[in-house]
């Protein structure tokens, strides 16, 4: 071939080649694209999904978050309430006397009448308490609850005398007697106060009332008499509050000299 003929041939493949790339790129150019605007949609679209599920999450959490307050207070009111207050002292009472059952059945006298003593120290306020807050409450829900008020007060009544006459026991074997004696009508009286007294004041006052009676329970423990005084009347309120603060200072000032178990 000669040279003119080559460079006729190269000229022509070059010109093939070119005009394949152009057409090339000319169907490059006529493939239809997703309009911007689509995509934009479709993005914002997403972006909407994506928000409204951590709004959701949010909302979720910060239900889970005030349900959660809210069953913690419900909690400490319920805590706070006079019902758990008095049932958490006849728990109290329950594990004093077992512990004194138990001193005194491995013949540990000494330790024995120390549980003896926090038991008094405890029924002493429990009861007084009682009876210038629970009570009265109950005097005031009709003549069913003036009823099981009177009912409980003379039980206290009975109490405080059994009490009063065993801190006078020297024998050990007497005093244990007694004390079975007077626990066992005390556990009854409990068990009545829980079933009945309790249940029917329950049922007839708001829980936010119950919690201003129980605060009030706990801070008088802090003032009232800390040992038996069968001579005090259990009813009248006034004059029961009256000779109780008066008599506190001689039980504080007698406590000093009484010996206790070392709990814990």
């Amino acid at each position: 071939m000669s040279r003119a003929m080559a460079k006729v041939a190269s000229s022509v493949i070059c010109m093939a080649a070119a005009h394949q790339a152009a057409s090339t790129l000319g169907n490059i150019k006529s493939v239809k694209l997703a309009p911007l605007s689509s995509i934009s949609g479709r993005a914002r679209r997403t972006t909407v999904r994506v928000s409204s599920s951590v709004l959701d999450h949010s909302w979720q959490a910060r239900q889970i978050r005030a349900k959660s307050t809210a069953e913690k207070e419900k909690e400490v009111a319920t805590e706070e309430d006079i019902i758990s207050k008095v049932k958490h002292d006849h728990a109290e009472l329950e594990e004093y006397f077992q512990n004194y059952k138990k001193a005194h059945s491995q013949g540990q006298d000494d330790e024995a009448r120390k549980w003896f003593n926090q038991f008094v120290w405890e029924i002493s306020r429990h009861s007084m308490l009682e009876e210038l807050i629970l009570y009265p409450m109950m005097d005031l829900l009709g003549d069913r609850g003036k009823e099981l008020a009177d009912q409980s007060r003379e039980d206290h009544h009975r109490t405080k005398e059994i009490l009063a006459t065993l801190q006078s026991i020297s024998d050990p074997s007497l005093f244990d007697k007694r004390m079975n004696i007077m626990m066992a009508e005390l556990r009854d009286h409990m068990k009545m106060e829980e079933e009945e007294d309790l249940a029917y004041l329950e049922a007839r006052t708001d829980l936010d009332t119950r919690v201003t009676a129980g605060k009030t329970f706990s801070l008088g423990k802090k003032i009232v008499p800390t040992h038996p005084h069968p001579s005090i009347p259990e009813k009248f309120v006034a004059i029961e509050a009256a000779l109780g603060l008066l008599i506190t200072p001689l039980d504080k000032l007698g406590d000093l000299f009484t010996p206790f178990p070392t709990k814990g």
